[in-house]
């Protein structure tokens, strides 16, 4: 015998995803079964499950249907008295505090029902999208609280915005004629905390002409990622950064490398700013002296020059490329450890004799060097005389709108052994 379960007035027949085959749902009633086939001799037991939606009583029928026989062959009066328990809200409010934007935290809000039947509630719009800069969502939206009993129900929001913000959410008991239980949720939407290591960089004095570079620590010390923008406040100076820019993870440290070539012997100073969005900005201050010239040779002048033996009463030369890479004019002055200048000798008031002559000369022995571009310099050497050499070339500049001389850090000290040439051996 096939047959089927109804109750007339309600709806029925639907299957309920999730459930078992043979399950038939309905607004108020459950039946399980709600068809099948009963076998000769044999029974089946039915379970009807009532979760009333309406306060009131209730007079329905169930009804049994026969295929090939007919509807209704049998009914079953079923009745019930609705009352709805007034539950209570004990947590109005949840305060979240202080919470990083776009990370999710969980408290749970109470109901209890102090009264001898159950109710079921539901929070109304549960799946809400931003409200008021807050979202939020349950993952329990709906159930049943026993009597005399209460129910956690979690809470879960995400602040999608900086600021104190606030929204309210609804809890509906099915079947209450009194307003929904309203639930005022609290956050204050904080961005990440970026920290730094120091404030100020200072790298003492350095050598021109080199990169010198320090460390910076970037510490992420929030449960969201930072993003974070390095800005130099001036343009084409000295100092770089690297990174420039970047996404730190929840803890992670990074080591930004702070670097700086100098092109000239002053004091250079910059600004840091790393900017992290949705979060307040950090400064660096950055200082660095420059030491030693920015004048390069080619091929390079070492402070000691050996020429080795050299022929005497020959002349001697040697060229070099003066490039001038810093970002001032200069002027050198070229001239001999312990010889003075010449002058114009007057040979009537003369009685003291003309000073030695120096084996190595600088031409020219004044020079003009504006910057990013080179001159040519030559050391010249004669001597008639035939020995062990050695004379120092000393270097002083002009630099900018300087008006001393600074004496150049770097001097040459040139050392030979002149030997006779033939010319010398055949006056001699």
């Amino acid at each position: 015998m096939r047959y089927r379960i109804r109750i007339p007035d309600d709806v029925y027949g639907k299957h309920v995803p999730g459930e078992k085959k043979g399950y038939c749902g309905a607004n108020e009633f459950d039946i399980a079964p709600c068809e099948g086939v009963l076998n000769p001799g044999h029974d089946q037991r039915l379970q009807v499950d009532f979760v009333p939606t309406n306060i009131g009583r209730y007079d329905k029928q169930l009804v049994v249907d026969v295929h090939g026989v007919g509807e209704a062959i049998l009914t079953v009066p079923l009745t019930a008295k609705c009352i709805v328990p007034a539950i209570e809200l004990t947590t109005p409010e949840l305060d979240f505090k202080r919470t990083f934007i776009h990370h999710h935290y969980t408290l749970k809000a109470i109901l209890k029902n102090p009264d001898d039947h159950p109710a079921k509630y539901e929070i109304m719009d549960a799946e809400d999208e931003d409200s008021n800069g807050i979202k939020f969502s349950s993952s329990c939206p709906k159930s049943v609280i026993q009597p005399h009993s209460t129910v956690d129900v979690p809470i879960t929001i995400e602040a999608t915005r900086l600021d104190d913000l606030h929204r309210s959410i609804f809890f509906k008991i099915i079947g209450s004629q009194q307003p929904p239980l309203e639930l005022l949720l609290y956050c204050v939407g904080e961005g990440p905390v970026l920290s730094i290591s120091s404030p100020h960089i200072d790298f003492g004095v350095i050598g021109v002409l080199k990169k010198s570079s320090l460390p910076l620590v970037l510490t992420n010390e929030s449960s969201i990622p930072a993003n974070f923008e390095c800005i130099l406040e001036r343009a084409n100076q000295a100092y770089k950064v690297t990174p420039r820019s970047g996404t730190l993870e929840p803890q992670q440290k990074l080591d930004l490398d702070v670097s700086v070539f100098l092109s000239d012997n002053v004091r250079f100073s910059d600004n840091l700013t790393i900017l992290v969005e949705d979060s307040s900005s950090h400064s660096v201050s950055l200082v660095a002296v420059g030491q030693g010239p920015t004048i390069v040779a080619t091929p390079e002048i070492s402070s000691v020059m050996d020429l080795g033996p050299l022929f005497s009463s020959r002349p001697v030369y040697y060229r070099f490329q003066l490039q001038n890479k810093g970002k001032r004019r200069q002027v050198l002055y070229w001239t001999v450890d312990g010889i003075k200048p010449t002058k114009k000798h007057n040979v009537k008031l003369a009685k003291e004799p003309a000073p030695p002559r120096p084996t190595f000369t600088v031409s020219p022995n004044k020079l003009v060097i504006e910057p990013n571009s080179s001159e040519e310099i030559t050391i010249h050497g004669f001597s008639n005389t035939a020995g062990a050499v050695k004379q120092k070339l000393l270097c002083q500049a002009l630099i900018g709108k300087a008006l001393a001389k600074k004496q150049c850090t770097k001097w040459i000290c040139l050392h030979s052994s002149l030997i006779p040439s033939s010319a010398s051996l055949k006056r001699a």
